[in-house]
């Protein structure tokens, strides 16, 4: 790709993390609050459960629902959002909200990785 293609695609990988910044900035609250929802209120309490309890294995989030021992369910979301709990010292909904925050960026990074390794044009990744 072209110098100017690079920056084209920067720039919409950084579009896309500001106005996911600016989605959980402006809501209700702020970033000390979190979206009043089951599955906000899960991922919250998955962050949790891991930094008070270590327990960061792919079987460990089932505990939360009581699901069957041994249920299986992708925890890299709330493997990262422990580490930042433990590691800034900030409250759970400021966590979850750091941790959301940057998610349209990395997938629009992710694209442009997917879109590049492909051999596809700048202009798809943009």
């Amino acid at each position: 790709w072209t110098r100017r293609a690079h920056l084209a695609v920067g720039a919409c990988v950084a579009i896309a993390t500001a106005v996911s910044i600016a989605v959980v900035v402006s809501g209700r609250g702020g970033t000390t609050a979190v979206f009043q929802r089951w599955d906000t209120v899960f991922h919250a309490n998955g962050i949790r459960y891991i930094a008070e309890t270590g327990d960061g294995s792919l079987t460990g989030m089932g505990t939360i629902n009581w699901y069957p021992e041994g249920s299986f369910y992708p925890n890299a979301y709330h493997l990262v959002g422990a580490l930042v709990y433990q590691l800034s010292g900030t409250s759970v909904p400021v966590t979850l909200n750091a941790v959301t925050m940057p998610i349209a960026g990395l997938f629009a990074l992710a694209l442009v990785a997917l879109v590049r390794q492909l051999g596809g044009r700048a202009v798809f990744a943009g």
